[in-house]
């Protein structure tokens, strides 16, 4: 079971509403530091991970002349879940190296696809 401590480290980098809305409470927050090898900043990404899977379906309320834009809330979110991916150094969410299949032709000034002849493709009217 994780330290008190680290539990308490875990709650002072989550938003204080949790233990009320969510079923984060001091138990479950030690249950993920065990799995995640007492790694508080991997154990707040995986809060903000499942609170962006929470919000994905809101959507916009608009009624009567007011409205919601509850979008916002799990675009909020999604920021979060990305500044904690780069502090926990999951990098999840970003794109690793890609080799390209074909080399770059040097020294031609056209990219890749039609060319200005027109190739295989010569227009004939």
């Amino acid at each position: 079971m994780a330290e008190q401590t680290d539990i308490d480290n875990v709650k002072l980098n989550l938003p204080t509403w949790t233990a009320e809305l969510t079923q984060w409470d001091d138990t479950f927050i030690g249950t993920v530091l065990d799995n995640n090898g007492t790694n508080i900043f991997k154990t707040v990404y995986q809060f903000w991970l499942q609170r962006v899977g929470d919000l994905s379906a809101l959507t916009d309320v608009t009624d009567a002349g007011a409205s919601r834009p509850l979008s916002q809330t799990y675009q909020h979110a999604l920021d979060m879940l990305n500044y904690w991916d780069k502090v926990s150094g999951q990098n999840a969410t970003s794109v690793g190296k890609i080799k390209r299949r074909y080399h770059r032709r040097h020294g031609h000034g056209y990219p890749y696809g039609l060319q200005p002849y027109g190739g295989a493709y010569v227009r004939t009217d």
